[in-house]
């Protein structure tokens, strides 16, 4: 964690004591594993606040709800139940296929993380970064170079961006 810290170049503040970390990785098909670790964790009583949450792939859609606590354990575990194939992603007609970066269009997801990243949500993001100083971040590759960005949504979230909510979006989809 210490190499981490200095990559991100921002301090764990004193007050939070000893740091509590939680990581969400995970690839489609185990993605509902993370959110059925969460409300059984609720379940027992025993759920620690993590001082930083972090998620890569699709655990990063789910790190916001996990970064927000118990009460969002009906949502997290909302995005995995209603998701299909369908849901997430359409396959390109062959002929778009050399004019674009990928093989499908993604539009399906990026509509659902636009629903459930409502500013209600990233508002409460914000909040909990002003007065308790938690972080939650998100980690993608730069497939042209790469190398690894780190999105720090709690940054975004309190932003004044009038685009905050696109901005948000994106880095969880990336």
């Amino acid at each position: 964690m210490r190499n981490c810290r200095r990559a991100l170049s921002w301090p764990i503040t004193p007050a939070m004591g000893k740091s509590r970390y939680l990581h969400f990785r995970a690839v489609a098909p185990t993605a509902p594993f993370g959110a059925g670790v969460l409300a059984g964790w609720t379940q027992t009583g025993q759920r620690p606040e993590a001082d930083v949450v972090t998620g890569v792939s699709a655990g990063s859609l789910l790190s916001t709800y996990a970064f927000l606590g118990p009460a969002y354990d009906e949502a997290a575990r909302e995005i995995y139940a209603s998701i299909t194939t369908q849901g997430v992603y359409k396959k390109r007609e062959l002929i778009e296929v050399p004019f674009s970066s990928s093989l499908v269009k993604q539009k399906p997801l990026r509509l659902l993380m636009e629903a459930m990243m409502s500013d209600d949500v990233l508002d409460r993001v914000a909040t909990q970064r002003r007065e308790r100083g938690r972080r939650l971040l998100a980690a993608s590759t730069d497939l042209d170079n790469g190398r690894v960005v780190v999105w720090d949504l709690t940054s975004i979230a309190a932003s004044n961006r009038s685009d905050r909510r696109e901005l948000y979006v994106d880095a969880l989809m990336a």
